[in-house]
């Protein structure tokens, strides 16, 4: 609930802003703004294309959506429906939830410009073709493509989550 809350505004945000600027497919934001200068010059793993990392995503993936995480996950506990008991346990719930949006995010922008059309209204069926060049590592399922990360993130997801699970008792 938390993820899929902050993904889908998310998403509809990016696919807005994309048009906006104006970007052509795969393309960074234009790194002569404040938020497209690539933050890093280097990512370990090869998980993302370097000139796409740029300071809106550390902004976005390590302020704002693990702020926002936060007050949803303050409001589950308050009302009942989430039950964390200590520290280990939230902070891993956490780190769960933000990598839920980075994944979730990434997928939805692919199916919202798909369904809504211009400014790449066949960004759906790119990206099952494997032609998000964002994405260096893919899993050909014969009928399909998929960027690694959407196969071992959720992978990932799993096991924070069972850890929480096993950190509340």
């Amino acid at each position: 609930m938390i993820v899929f809350g902050i993904s889908i505004p998310l998403a509809l945000f990016e696919r807005w802003g994309i048009a906006k600027f104006g970007i052509g497919w795969g393309q960074p934001l234009p790194a002569d703004t404040f938020w497209g200068k690539p933050a890093l010059e280097h990512v370990p793993w090869n998980i993302v294309d370097v000139r796409l990392f740029t300071r809106y995503h550390l902004v976005m993936f390590l302020i704002k959506v693990p702020v926002v995480s936060a007050l949803a996950v303050f409001v589950l506990q308050r009302s009942g429906l989430l039950v964390l008991t200590n520290w280990s346990a939230w902070l891993t719930f956490m780190v769960a939830c933000v990598l839920g949006v980075m994944a979730l995010e990434d997928f939805l922008f692919f199916v919202f410009n798909s369904l809504f059309g211009a400014p790449y209204p066949h960004a759906l069926a790119r990206l099952l073709r494997g032609e998000a060049n964002w994405h260096p590592r893919w899993i050909d399922f014969g009928l399909f493509k998929l960027p690694d990360f959407y196969v071992w993130m959720p992978i990932v997801i799993a096991f924070l989550l069972i850890t929480t699970s096993w950190l509340r008792r």
